[in-house]
């Protein structure tokens, strides 16, 4: 009888205990209404953070995200994205790497110029570090290799005007029809030099006597990279 009572005492003790805590959770959650703006919504059951961006994005904007489908009927309830930083400052300079200032097999990033009318459809992969200068340390696939964006010329040569009148640059304009990875590496250039200024001089007066012009080239499907300076989370549609 004794012991009898004993385990009914722990369990009852034990059921107060959660109890309270429960009362003193709702009267947290009760005062954080008017700041929690998410708080009487309901959702989806929730997906595993994605870690995508942290293998494709430079570090300072890589980002686990979390996305929320609401289903609740009230308007304020909006789907969310809960986002967290895939490395602390201390880790982000860590792996802060010097990069080649440009990548040869890849025609159409970093001023590397395009032969072609649009680089090979092969998957072409090139290092983006001098990797004898990082033996024996630990490194991670984007700190060096690059996968070189698939490029495309969508106009002909011509005077690309700058912010300064005086500065006209003879180059033609580069869309990107496939992306590269990682982030440094996603996106082809906006244009390709011409190597000789008198080049466009020529085509003016060629285009003058004629009497014609000549419209872009625009027959394949580009990337839009209107939002190339973002990171990938930024880029995804999410579900």
């Amino acid at each position: 009888m004794t012991i009898l009572i004993i385990l009914l005492y722990k369990l009852i003790g034990t059921k107060t205990t959660e109890i309270g805590r429960l009362i003193q959770e709702n009267k947290i959650l009760n005062e954080k209404k008017s700041v929690a703006p998410f708080i009487e919504c309901v959702y989806k059951k929730s997906r595993e953070y994605s870690t995508v961006s942290c293998g494709e994005d430079d570090d300072s904007y890589a980002f686990i995200s979390r996305f929320h489908e609401s289903v609740s009927t009230n308007f304020r309830c909006v789907d969310r994205v809960d986002v967290l930083p895939c490395l602390s400052t201390d880790n982000v300079l860590l792996f802060n790497h010097t990069r080649l200032e440009k990548f040869p097999q890849c025609a159409g990033l970093n001023n590397i110029r395009l032969k072609n009318s649009i680089t090979q459809s092969t998957p072409i992969v090139a290092p983006s570090i001098n990797i004898t200068e990082y033996q024996g340390k630990i490194l991670r696939p984007k700190d060096f290799l690059v996968k070189c964006p698939k490029c495309a010329i969508k106009s002909f040569f011509g005077w690309r005007d700058t912010d300064d009148a005086e500065d006209r640059r003879c180059a033609r304009e580069l869309k990107t029809y496939s992306l590269g990875w990682p982030q440094h590496a996603r996106f082809c250039d906006e244009e390709d030099m011409h190597d000789e200024p008198d080049f466009c001089r020529l085509h003016d007066l060629l285009l003058e006597k004629l009497g014609g012009g000549m419209e872009e080239s625009n027959e394949l499907n580009f990337v839009n990279s209107a939002d190339e300076k973002k990171p990938l989370r930024e880029q995804m549609q999410l579900p």
